[in-house]
Parts: C-alpha cells; sequence; structure tokens
C-alpha cells in the first residue's frame, strides 16, 4: 500500500495480547534487560527535567523546556505495561512528507476506557462544567468519565 501525506493508521495488536511492533523488538533487543532500560531513561529524564526547571526558575532559558527524554521514557514505560491490557489499542501511524518524501512514523497506545484519559484532566483543575444532553444517567457518566465528586 502506498504511504500518502495524511497519517494513515496501522493496527499492529496481535492475537497474543501483546503488539507485532513489540513482540519484534523484544525478540531483537540484546540489551541488560527492558525494565532496567526504561528506569534508567527515566531517571536521566527527570533529571533534565529538573535542570530544565532550574535554568527557566533562575533566568537562564527564557521559556520552561519540554524534557522530551522523560516524555520518551515514560511512553515507553506506559507502552511496556500497559500494552497488552484489556482495552488498550497499539497503533502505528505513517505519513510521507510531500517536501521531501521521507517517511514519518508514530507509535500510539490507544484506550477506549474514557476514564483513563479524562480522570486526570479533570483531577488538574478546581471546577469544570459538563454540558450535554447525554449526560443521564447521572452515575454512570461519573464512572465513565472517572468523576470523584460531582455535584
Amino acid at each position: 500500500e502506498q504511504v500518502g501525506e495524511n497519517w494513515y493508521d496501522l493496527s499492529i495488536a496481535s492475537q497474543g495480547r501483546r503488539d507485532d511492533l513489540t513482540m519484534d523488538f523484544l525478540q531483537s533487543y540484546e540489551g541488560r534487560g527492558i525494565d532496567i532500560e526504561v528506569e534508567l531513561a527515566l531517571q536521566l529524564g527527570k533529571r533534565l527535567d529538573e535542570q530544565y526547571e532550574d535554568e527557566y526558575k533562575h533566568g537562564d532559558a527564557t521559556t520552561r523546556q519540554e524534557c522530551q527524554t522523560l516524555q520518551a521514557a515514560n511512553f515507553i514505560a506506559d507502552w511496556m505495561e500497559m500494552g497488552g491490557d484489556l482495552g488498550r489499542h497499539p497503533m502505528l501511524s505513517v505519513r510521507r512528507d510531500g517536501g521531501t518524501d521521507e517517511i514519518y512514523g508514530r507509535a500510539e497506545l490507544y484506550t477506549c476506557i474514557p476514564r483513563e484519559v479524562t480522570r486526570e484532566l479533570f483531577e488538574e483543575v478546581h471546577a469544570s462544567i459538563l454540558m450535554s444532553a447525554t449526560l443521564r444517567p447521572f452515575d454512570v457518566t461519573e464512572s465513565t468519565l472517572g468523576l470523584d465528586d460531582p455535584v
């Protein structure tokens, strides 16, 4: 199939509850152990993130730099821990850059359980207002979205 300029999603899930991309990676992996590697990457990412925070606080940087190492390590940790869970769907998306003709890819771990995404969002805000004609029954909405203290 030809890769175009728009993102094209490829399901990479296998029947064995672990996606093909992860299985191929683990079969060719020759390191000290993926858990050790991920933990080391998380530690490095946290140190870099603290450094970026300090640089911003002390005026050495005009903007707060995001730590891509920490983001990548967190993603890999989540992928390895939850990639085979029920309700999680590993996806690989590809597209071609029209200007350079290069092919780009991205791996994503989708969830079809709304509260896995919305709970954290609602916990970060002091208040939120939900408006919809389909909020009833309220207890189902609370459970689905992960609302702990609705009014």
